[in-house]
This record gives C-alpha cells, structure tokens and sequence, in this order.
C-alpha cells in the first residue's frame, strides 16, 4: 500500500482560522485576510483551532481540503472508504483498464485462522485471474470479463477531502474495530497530515 498527498490547501490551518474569524468579524475581509495576527505562534493557533473543535464549531475546518494518491488497496476497502460521501473520488476504471498484473491484497488474518484455507484463497484468486485473462484474450469486454475478479484485487484511488470529514474518517476508521486494511490506511493517511499540519492533525494516530 503506498499513499501520498498530491497537493493541500497552501497555509491551511490560517485559511481555516480565516474562516472563524470572519463569522464574529465587523471589520474589511481583506484586513482579515492578510492579517492573521490575532495568532501569532503555533502554540497561539492551536489553542484557537482547538478551541474550535471543542465548541463544535467545524464548518470554517472544511475551508481546508487535502487530495490522497493511493495505491495498492483492495477493491473491498475502496468500497469502504467511497462509504465517506463529503469526500471526492477518482478510482482507476475496471471497464477501460485492463487488469495485467496479479496484485491483490493476501490477508493475513486467513491464514491466522487456517494455513491452509489461506493457501486456497490464493490459489482461488490465481484462477480467477487466469479465467479473467482468457476471457480478455478471447475477446470478452473488459467491463464484462471484470465480473469474475474478486474483491481482493488492487486499486488506485485519487480522494480529496477537507479537514472536518478528516477527522471525522480518522474517528472512525483508525479506531481497533475497523478492519485491518483500512485502519492501515487512515493511519498512514494520519501520518502524512500530522507532517502537513501538526496545528490540525496531533492527538491522533497509532
């Protein structure tokens, strides 16, 4: 699995401070913009973001969006993480790309129960590749012949999401009752933000 942040709100904790701020401001919005003086350390703008949460004034969070690049997931926690709505998705086509390579995710939590019911999953996923890869050599569409590949094989997913569904997808999908795949996910997810922001993303994580 490898996950990586394609781009992020410039200066995203102030714009979100922005955001706050402007809903007890009387002043110019341009004032507001360029002087964010209000907060003047790191320490200082913590205190306000946190302050925010703690008030459950989450609105001004989803002024700030970061986009995901991930790779090598199972279709199955694909299907979990597209379950996150207020997020945005961009997830590589079974109809229009062909699946050449036999990647997909070997959970180990089958073998954990039974060697061998594991060695039969793979073998089982192998012939539906292999059935997968006649079907497209003798000329099955590619959005038919997808029918028969299982839920374990790899995908790539570009997926934006602002600050607030970030924490509220970290709630939930980092805690020990999500499945192994995509806990690893949001943890990886989580690290890569909190090297983003400390401010916004600290008091989380594995």
């Amino acid at each position: 699995m490898q996950v990586k942040i394609i781009s992020a709100t410039p200066n995203i904790a102030d714009v979100i401070m922005v955001g706050a701020r402007n809903c007890y401001y009387s002043g110019q919005l341009n004032n507001l913009i360029y002087d964010v003086s209000f907060v003047k350390t790191d320490e200082e703008k913590k205190k306000f973001l946190d302050g925010l949460r703690k008030k459950g004034h989450l609105s001004p969070f989803e002024h700030g969006t970061v986009t995901f690049g991930i790779e090598g997931i199972s279709r199955a926690c694909q299907k979990q993480l597209v379950r996150h709505r207020l997020a945005s998705f961009s997830v590589r086509s079974q109809r229009y790309v062909t699946e050449k390579d036999k990647s997909y995710h070997l959970s180990q939590e089958i073998f954990d129960v039974d060697m061998d019911l594991g060695d039969e999953y793979v073998a089982t996923v192998d012939k539906c590749y292999d059935l997968y890869e006649r079907m497209i050599d003798a000329g099955v569409k590619k959005e038919d012949a997808r029918y028969i590949l299982p839920n374990s094989v790899h995908t790539t997913v570009v997926m934006t999401m602002n600050v607030r569904e970030l924490y509220h997808f970290f709630d939930l999908r980092m805690d020990k009752g999500a499945q192994k795949e995509i806990r690893t996910l949001a943890n990886k997810m989580y690290n890569l933000c909190r090297d983003l922001s400390p401010i916004l993303f600290d008091e989380m994580g594995e």
